[in-house]
């Protein structure tokens, strides 16, 4: 400056690039540095508009300390703080990186190095990277978290961003935690979701009813969290190298497994460990047409029931205190996301010490891109839904965001480890079944009781679901392509319960002719092949009368060769309707549909002639 006074601001190495502004306040006698958006130094003096002419940067006129070659990109002459580039959303959601803002530390050139490479993988904003001077600890004091969150307030509020960011990163070398005292602790992430400062939980408004994603709306104040970080910098910036390999693989059925873990509770736990333990067992799993593990909970609060997992892509169990050794066998899957809630026992307390054997540090050192861990104790009502993560997943939105809306409740201490947005490419090409349905009316394909994977060729149908004693149910089967949309056409199949068994009833015979032969209707109903082929060995006649209950009034064995028959029958009362029953050499029925309500015309007296078909048997 042009007075005694002088500013001073030291930059991290580790990053490529810097906006450097000095500002200076005549009225006020204050002028000060700001450094990638942030204010680094500030002075007071006696500076006159007039007098100050010269701002020398010793980056551009290269100073003795300054090394290495540099460049001036841009320099402007403003009213206030201009801060880095800011690139406006191109989308409302979160797998726009320009709506997040990465946190790193200044202090640390490691910290710094780690996100120069995050901002090159993910195209951040240099405006979303947040450099903040902080401890090198991992846990810091309660005050110096206000402070930290005051920062990134003033921040977002200096730069207009406030309702432009929807999620907060915490990257390499960010405290993790802070202390409230007794032994406590917070998650500094976790705790970020709001910037008011209260440290209770409260609900997650995206967290329950219908799936809805996340905007900046819809969030209504709040936000999504994630950290990545490690005992070292090579450790976060494998979280980087993981999150890639995961978007770049092909999600193949034989390489990702997921194994669920539920647990038997006897408190108020139970509820959320059935729903689990329904989800495992229904249909929506099944939509994720990957290979699935579960284990059958008959011990209350039990630990893990697995003593190894391999070929795993996901795992998401309750209440075990620590892996067993070699818990994380091989070979491995395409390791996604391993997510261990014990409401008790924090399962990550540190992501710093490299030797530590808790959940999330196992789950990472095993290769894991992400990991779900909590630094405190947390209410069962804060258990996210697994329902929820996997059909955000399934839609193909972020992890950050799936793992937003599976949280029934915020600052709990629950934290999403790994990159936020990282997506999966689930498999999506198979098979939806529909059912069961008593009759074709009946058919609706809102919800699939079931979904194959591609080269699956073998279903079973769950107790609940199939038809009882003799009954016939029908199922209806939709392609579903690459791109998971089901195809419009639709195959079927007809199954009936016949002393326990699934068997495929023979196809009815479709009624061709009908007409009036004296006080007689004859019938001819016609079948696609012999019924020899069809297993046919019995057909009759079942009949109607309007407001009666059907009976059936003629009946008789038909030869394997045959393909028609005729029945001739003069009925009680009218109008009366008609069906063919035919049952096969197991007992199974099958039923043509039936006709419509006929009656005779008086006008017509005498008898009427057959028309010639295959067969003129008649059966009376």
């Amino acid at each position: 400056l042009a007075t005694s006074e002088s500013l001073s601001a030291n930059w991290c190495s580790g990053l490529k690039w810097h906006c450097i502004e000095l500002a200076l306040d005549t009225e006020q006698g204050i002028a000060s540095c700001w450094i990638n958006g942030v204010m680094r130094d500030q002075v007071n003096g006696n500076f006159v508009a007039l007098v100050t002419h010269t701002l020398e940067f010793g980056a551009v006129f290269k100073d003795c300390t300054t090394t290495g070659e540099m460049h001036l990109d841009e320099c402007l002459l403003a009213t206030q703080p201009i801060g880095p580039v800011n690139i406006p959303p191109q989308g409302d959601h979160a797998d726009d990186p320009s709506r997040w803002l990465v946190i790193y530390n200044t202090a640390s050139e490691d910290s710094c190095a780690w996100v120069e490479a995050y901002r090159i993988a993910r195209d951040i904003p240099f405006a979303n990277l947040v450099g903040l001077s902080l401890a090198s600890d991992e846990t810091i004091s309660e005050a110096e978290f206000h402070a930290l969150r005051e920062a990134i307030d003033l921040y977002l509020t200096q730069h207009g961003l406030h309702e432009q960011i929807i999620g907060i990163l915490c990257g390499y070398g960010v405290p993790g935690q802070f202390s409230v005292g007794s032994g406590l602790h917070e998650s500094v992430a976790g705790q970020l979701q709001r910037s008011d400062g209260m440290l209770w939980p409260v609900g997650n408004v995206l967290g329950q009813g219908e799936l809805s994603r996340p905007t900046h709306v819809a969030l209504a104040g709040h936000r999504l969290i994630a950290r990545m970080d490690g005992p070292t910098l090579n450790d976060a910036l494998g979280l980087i190298t993981r999150s890639q390999a995961v978007e770049s693989a092909s999600v193949e059925a034989d390489n990702l497994t997921l194994w669920l873990d539920p647990v038997v509770a006897t408190d108020e736990g139970q509820v959320k460990m059935q729903q689990m333990i329904d989800w495992g067992e229904g249909a929506n799993r099944q939509l994720l047409r990957i290979p699935h593990e579960q284990t059958q909970p008959t011990v209350p609060a039990s630990d893990v029931s697995f003593s190894s997992i391999d070929h795993d892509g996901f795992f998401w169990g309750w209440r075990a205190a620590v892996p067993s050794a070699g818990f994380f066998g091989m070979p491995a899957g395409l390791r996604v996301c391993c997510a261990q809630l014990n409401e008790t026992i924090p399962t990550t307390p540190t992501l710093r010490d490299a030797g530590s054997t808790s959940w999330a540090m196992s789950a990472l050192n095993a290769g894991y891109a992400t990991v779900v861990g909590s630094s405190s104790a947390f209410s069962v009502d804060a258990v996210p839904s697994v329902d929820r993560f996997f059909a955000a997943l399934r839609q193909g939105w972020t992890i950050g965001e799936a793992w937003f809306v599976a949280s029934p409740v915020l600052r709990e201490g629950l934290v999403l480890i790994g990159d936020p947005l990282m997506t999966v490419s689930l498999p999506k090409a198979g098979w939806n079944i529909y059912g069961p349905f008593v009759e074709w009316g009946d058919v609706d394909c809102v919800q699939p009781i079931a979904a194959l994977r591609e080269d699956a060729c073998v279903l079973a149908i769950d107790a609940a679901l199939q038809p009882t004693e003799h009954e016939t149910s029908i199922y209806l089967i939709r392609r579903v392509d690459n791109a998971g949309r089901e195809e419009t056409g639709a195959t079927h199949v007809i199954v009936q319960n016949v002393e326990g068994k699934a068997v495929v009833p023979p196809v009815s015979p479709t009624l061709i002719e009908h007409h009036q032969q004296g006080e007689n209707w004859a019938l001819t109903y016609s079948a696609c092949r012999p019924f020899g082929e069809s297993g046919i060995e019995r057909v009759q006649l079942v009949a109607q009368v309007i407001g009666e209950a059907e009976q059936v009034v003629l009946a008789d064995t038909v030869g394997a060769q045959r393909s028609h028959v005729t029945f001739v029958h003069q009925p009680e009362n009218e109008p009366v309707r008609y069906r063919l029953q035919v049952i096969n050499q197991d007992g199974v029925h099958a039923s043509s549909t039936w006709s419509t309500y006929l009656a005779r015309s008086q006008a017509v007296t005498g008898s009427v002639q057959l028309l010639p078909t295959e067969s003129t048997e008649d059966f009376s």
